[in-house]
């Protein structure tokens, strides 16, 4: 079996098992796979390795030939719509409403928010179920909690980050 089905299989696993709204569990994201994923892979609550780095990347879990750069921001949105709708996760636009027990929020930030052709960096920062914000830095990095949105997104402006989309996950 390739690289690319394993980790499918394994991500359709931890799907079938996911309760929504999330919990922050961070002994889900101890090693290895606090150093085999990244802020995607948390985002959407999916602990499972990939020392590759070809899976967490927007666009490659429903395409594998998928090229692992992103390169504008209309690029990203298409990807991870396309991710979103191969796992059976559906997706709006964060209305600011109160959330449904099966909903929780990502909110999406690039480094780079240009149209033009060249690759951007990306984040993903997720709403916990009571409320507060998490989010992993890198490949490498551990998991943060905030309790405030404002806190998060001042240490992401800092480093050149800004938000591109708000959006409102569930289970199809």
């Amino acid at each position: 079996m390739s690289y690319y089905l394993r980790k499918i299989e394994k991500i359709a696993t931890v799907l079938e098992e996911q309760q929504y709204p999330l919990l922050y569990e961070p002994q889900k994201w101890t090693f290895p796979t606090s150093i085999f994923s990244n802020c995607y892979a948390y985002a959407l609550n999916l602990p499972v390795t990939d020392p590759r780095k070809e899976i967490f990347i927007p666009g490659c879990i429903s395409k594998p030939d998928s090229t692992p750069l992103v390169f504008c921001c209309l690029d990203l949105m298409r990807k991870l719509q396309r991710d979103l709708d191969f796992l059976g996760i559906s997706f709006k636009d964060d209305d600011g409403n109160t959330l449904k027990n099966n909903e929780y929020r990502i909110y999406i930030y690039t480094s780079h928010t240009s149209h033009h052709c060249w690759p951007v960096g990306f984040h993903f920062i997720r709403q916990d179920s009571d409320g507060f914000w998490s989010h992993k830095k890198s490949w490498i990095g551990n998991i943060e909690r905030f309790e405030k949105l404002s806190d998060i997104s001042a240490i992401l402006k800092m480093n050149n980050f800004s938000l591109v989309s708000k959006l409102v996950l569930s289970r199809k």
